[in-house]
């Protein structure tokens, strides 16, 4: 029985085209869930009122977390600043008022023969600090129209004056420079490190004003929130190339702002007065280049409105750097939490298209989760005509992306939505109860079907898919619209005011295969009969269907190729391989495929060389000692000249003694470190070590007359690849050899008058030019440019008795 194809929707592309009532987009993997409630509902706090917000505005400042010096390591210091009050440094008590910071005595500038006759005078105030990427403190001093720079004793250091144009408002340092928001136009200035002050003005209007600015040293984007204007809310995002504003969508009464990643924005919602008990909700924004996406919600209770920190350096997600706030006696880390929802939404998709005219859809495939007391009900409509230009509607944004603007339905490249007015109930076809299958049951019938782009065409075949998240499990409906070669799906969410269904990806599969395909024409004779027929049978076929796709795919398990990759162990235990967790997938693969010749030449150089060029992922090289034997004589032309020319050694690196170099340099160190306890008066520990180069006859002779051979590594060194790849030697190399690494970094060169497996590659720190009496002959002679030892250490010959380093 021939399988059916799939259409597939999943991805935030694609979920951005549907129309949307009530949901939003959220995560990765993009999943559909309800927006949270507009206004407020029963259990949420009300909103806030203009009095509260002009008291959060009015008290709202900035922190910044003090490094501690290397040496004195007593833990990263917390400096409050906000308007009107002393600066404070968090403690276990609470906070501890400190003085303001004071000036700094005139001092000598370096390089100069004379001493500044006035020192930067004291500020009046500081109304918010920042840290510059230096790890230097500066604080905003607004009554003085200043910027000022602080040393580590806080101490005032250097003066910035601000333009004399602006009222200044909230400060910041980004990577790029100094940024101040304007009080009196809706503005921010600039001023790049080493630069000069620059403005980025927004459209002015009636009470259209900035409320506040953050910026991290760390990242180059500094973020303005702006009130006012068509949008009642904008974020205005600056760098160094200019500034740009967007729509800042589900917003109420937002102030507070803390960026918490490069593109990730914490944004708080007023609701009661500063220090209420009840929790303050925040909501985290991705700064898309082309727009502010809404995402996941937190909130903290207590919040005193002063300041917003990162405990650690604001690297990582709010998961793993959390994101502090102050409250009247410290400090509180923000949780999860999301807002109340709206309890129920709609998700309407665009067209999916069989290209199947009277296409019988068969069954859809529903990734979702569904908590308790949630419902998920699906309708679906089809037909073999797309809806005319002149009467298609344009789909409804989510509500994270509220304020975008998209082409108009006749432009729009996607296929449109199958109701041409909003929330038509006609043709529309509710489908049945779902059964409920593991997450994502069907990936080995969807052979077709390809979440993510890929330049292997094998990819999509063998790839696994990310790890479902937790609690998703797949519904499976049988489609019951009549046939026609588009389909369109309504997905209606219901939750509470705590949770809600997440939907993740939709499959439909067509056309509908038939097992009365099979049986004599008589049973379709009567259309009636035949109906009922197969609908009796369609209780078999979906089985047996299921059953013949996975028997399809079951040559795909013993290709190396093709394989998934959680099956490559399984696959490898059939040819006695076991893998090394740190072989990548591609080099696995590899190796299965080319096991069965590997074999064969095992413990030959030609079986050697291949393992170690599927390992390494380059064209490995093996020379063998012998072939490093020096000749009698070296002509030019007819005439001799003395010992042949070698690149880089002797014929040998064994002295008189019979040690080899690594072996000389080991043994001096141990009697450097034997000198050192003989002149002490009493050694640590106070046995002597053993001695690194035992004297054992069997051992010195294997030393010397082991037959020995280079590894040519075209790549630069990594130490876990030589790892690898030194376990692999030792597994596969024949018995009483000596071998060593030599890894040809950027600079080799192997020119017309050396030839490699030839010239001697002895070991040396670095290779030369070759001499032929005091002449040097010409550069393109040498293996590569010299290297000074301390910066590759890894051209000194390597132990072959000790692991790897």
């Amino acid at each position: 029985m021939s399988g059916p194809r799939f259409a597939h929707l999943t991805g935030r592309p694609m979920w951005e085209h549907c129309d949307h009532v009530g949901t939003r987009i959220e995560g990765t993997p993009a999943a559909v869930v309800l927006a949270p409630a507009t206004g407020a509902t029963d259990g949420a706090p009300p909103p806030a009122s203009p009095a509260d917000y002009a008291a959060w505005l009015a008290g709202y400042g900035s922190a910044v977390i003090l490094p501690c010096a290397p040496d004195q390591c007593d833990g990263a210091q917390v400096l409050l600043a906000a308007p009107g009050q002393p600066m404070r440094l968090l403690t276990p008590a609470g906070w501890l008022p400190l003085p303001t910071p004071a000036a700094a005595p005139p001092m000598a500038t370096p390089g100069l023969e004379f001493t500044p006759l006035d020192a930067p005078p004291a500020p009046a105030g500081a109304d918010a600090i920042a840290l510059d990427p230096a790890g230097r403190c500066w604080l905003l001093d607004r009554a003085g129209r200043r910027l000022l720079a602080l040393n580590p004793q806080l101490g005032v250091l250097a003066v910035v004056p601000l333009p004399p144009d602006i009222d200044p408002g909230g400060f910041a340092c980004s990577a790029v420079g100094l940024v101040v928001a304007d009080r009196s136009q809706p503005r921010v200035v600039m001023q790049p490190w080493g630069g000069a002050w620059r403005g980025h003005a927004a459209p002015a209007g009636p009470g259209r004003r900035i409320v506040s600015i953050t910026a991290h040293p760390a990242w180059p984007e500094a973020i303005a929130l702006i009130e006012g204007g068509p949008d009642r809310w904008q974020l205005m995002r600056i760098d160094r190339d200019g500034a740009t504003l967007h729509a800042l969508p589900m917003a109420t009464a937002p102030l507070p702002l803390i960026l918490t990643a490069a593109d990730r924005l914490l944004v708080g919602e007023v609701a009661h007065p500063p220090g209420d008990a009840r929790p303050m909700l925040f909501r985290e924004y991705i700064l898309r280049p082309d727009g502010v996406e809404a995402e996941r919600g937190f909130a903290v209770r207590g919040f005193d409105g002063r300041a917003l920190w990162l405990d650690t350096d604001g690297s990582a997600d709010c998961d793993e750097a959390r994101v502090m706030a102050s409250t009247a006696s410290g400090a509180r880390p923000l949780f999860l939490r999301e807002a109340d929802l709206t309890g129920s939404g709609v998700v309407e998709t665009w067209a999916l298209d069989s290209g199947i005219f009277a296409c019988q859809w068969h069954r859809l495939f529903v990734d979702l989760c569904l908590p308790a007391d949630c419902a998920v009900t699906i309708e679906a409509r089809s037909a073999d005509d797309l809806p005319p230009f002149e009467i298609r509607r344009t789909a409804r944004l989510p509500a994270d992306r509220a304020g975008d603007t998209r082409p108009a339905p006749i432009d729009d490249p996607w296929p449109p939505l199958g109701s041409v007015v909003d929330d038509n109930a006609e043709g529309w076809v509710t489908l049945g109860v779902a059964d409920r299958r593991p997450a994502r049951a069907d990936a080995a019938l969807a052979a077709s079907v390809g979440e993510r782009p890929s330049a292997d065409p094998l990819a999509g075949v063998r790839a696994a898919a990310a790890a479902p998240p937790g609690g998703m499990q797949t519904f499976e409906f049988l489609l019951t619209p009549p046939a026609g070669r588009y389909l369109w799906l309504r997905v209606r969410l219901a939750g509470t005011r705590r949770q809600g269904p997440s939907l993740f990806a939709l499959r439909a599969t067509f056309p509908r295969p038939s097992l009365l395909d099979y049986l004599p024409a008589y049973w379709r004779s009567d259309p009636a009969g035949a109906d009922a027929t197969e609908r009796a049978l369609a209780l078999f076929e979906g089985w047996m269907t299921e059953m013949d796709q996975r028997i399809d795919v079951l040559p795909q398990l013993v290709d190396p190729r093709l394989v998934p990759a959680e099956a490559l162990p399984w696959l490898g235990g059939f040819l006695a391989l076991s893998f090394d967790t740190r072989v990548r997938e591609g080099v696995r693969r590899e190796l299965l495929l080319h096991m069965a010749e590997l074999y064969r030449a095992r413990g030959t150089v030609p079986g050697l060389t291949r393992l170690l060029s599927i390992l390494a992922e380059a064209p490995v090289q093996i020379i063998e000692g012998f072939r490093l034997r020096r000749p009698t004589a070296a002509f030019v032309g007819n005439a001799l000249v003395g010992p042949a020319l070698e690149l880089g050694g002797s014929e040998s690196t064994l002295n008189a003694t019979g040690l080899e170099a690594w072996e000389q340099e080991l043994a001096g160190a141990h009697a450097a470190l034997m000198l050192r306890r003989a002149l002490a008066d009493s050694p640590c520990p106070a046995r002597d070590p053993d001695d690194p180069l035992p004297d054992d006859a069997l051992l010195a002779f294997y030393r010397r007359h082991a037959h020995r051979f280079t590894v040519i590594v075209p790549r630069v060194r990594c130490g876990t690849l030589a790892e690898v790849l030194e376990q692999a030697i030792e597994a596969a190399k024949p018995a009483h050899t000596l071998h060593q690494l030599c890894w040809v970094d950027a600079g080799f060169r192997v020119g017309s008058a050396s030839l490699v497996g030839i010239s001697h590659l002895g070991a040396v720190e670095r290779a030369e030019p070759a001499v032929l009496g005091k002449a040097t002959l010409s550069t393109f002679t040498t293996l590569h440019r010299g290297r000074r030892e301390d910066r590759y250490p890894y051209f000194k010959p390597m132990n072959p008795w000790e692991a790897s380093p």
